[in-house]
C-alpha cells in the first residue's frame, strides 16, 4: 500500500567521549544500549518514499530521543530481472583505490590531521566485497597511528544511475609511535560511496570509525580514485 507503518526494538551500539569534568581528560565509552523505533513510510511513486522515524534509546548513563525524516530510493529496476554473473556482464570485480582525507579525534577538542590510505577491494559475489588496505592516521600530537585493515562489505548499487554504496567492518592491525609504538588490533566499521567515471575510473568517498581500547577513537573521512579492472 501507499502507506506503512512499523514498530522495532533491538541493540544500540553506541561510542560517547565523556569527561568526569571540564578540565578532565576524555574517554571514549563503549556499550549497548536499547533503541525502539516507529516508523511511518508513504510510497510516492515505483522508486521514492518519504519517511518519518521516532527513536527513543535507552543507555546506562544517558536517554535520548530524535525524531527523523527522510527520502527513501529504491535502487533496484521495477521489473523482476534474472540474476547475471559478472563475467557476463564483464562488470570489473577489482578495484584499486588512492585515497587523502582527515582523521579527526573523537574527543571535545576534536584535534585533526591529514591521512591517507591505499586500498584493494573484490567483489565475492553481488553483494559482498572484501577489503585489504594500509591506513596512515596522521600525527596530531596525541596519535600517530597507522597499519593494514582488513574488512567485509556489504553492498548495493542503483540500477538506473552508476552509484553504489556499502558498509564495511573489520579489523585494523595499527601501530601507534605515540604510545610506544602500541601494537594492538582495533574494530573498524565504515561506510564507503563509489561514483563510476567510466569502465576503468571511479571516485569514492570513504568514512572510517576506529574504535579503540586506550581511549584514541577516531572518524577518518577521506576521498579517493580507484582503478578498475
Amino acid at each position: 500500500g501507499r502507506l506503512r507503518v512499523g514498530v522495532g526494538s533491538g541493540a544500540y551500539l553506541f561510542c560517547d567521549s565523556e569527561r568526569e569534568y571540564i578540565e578532565a581528560p576524555c574517554y571514549n565509552n563503549h556499550g549497548i544500549g536499547l533503541v525502539s523505533s516507529v516508523s511511518v513510510s508513504l510510497r510516492v511513486n515505483d522508486r521514492l518514499r518519504l519517511i518519518v522515524r521516532g527513536n527513543m534509546i535507552l543507555t546506562d548513563d544517558m536517554d535520548t530521543a530524535s525524531l527523523l525524516g527522510a527520502l527513501a530510493i529504491n535502487t533496484g529496476s521495477n521489473a523482476v530481472q534474472p540474476a547475471v554473473s559478472m563475467a557476463s556482464k564483464n562488470i570489473p570485480k577489482n578495484e584499486f583505490t588512492l585515497y587523502a582525507g582527515s582523521t579527526i579525534m573523537n574527543t571535545y577538542g576534536s584535534e585533526s590531521t591529514s591521512a591517507y590510505a591505499v586500498e584493494f577491494r573484490r567483489s565475492l559475489f553481488r553483494h559482498l566485497d572484501l577489503t585489504v588496505s594500509g591506513l596512515f592516521e596522521g600525527n596530531n600530537g596525541t596519535i600517530q597511528r597507522s597499519g593494514p585493515t582488513c574488512q567485509l562489505w556489504v553492498v548495493d548499487e542503483f540500477s538506473f544511475f552508476p552509484l553504489s554504496f556499502g558498509f564495511g567492518a573489520g579489523v585494523y592491525l595499527a601501530t601507534d609511535d605515540m604510545e610506544g609504538s602500541r601494537y594492538e588490533p582495533n574494530i573498524l566499521v565504515s561506510i564507503s560511496a563509489r561514483l563510476k567515471l567510466n569502465q576503468v575510473l571511479a571516485a569514492r568517498v570513504m568514512l572510517h570509525r576506529v574504535i579503540t581500547d586506550y581511549d584514541r577513537d577516531t572518524d577518518v573521512m577521506m576521498a579517493g580514485i580507484s582503478f578498475l579492472f
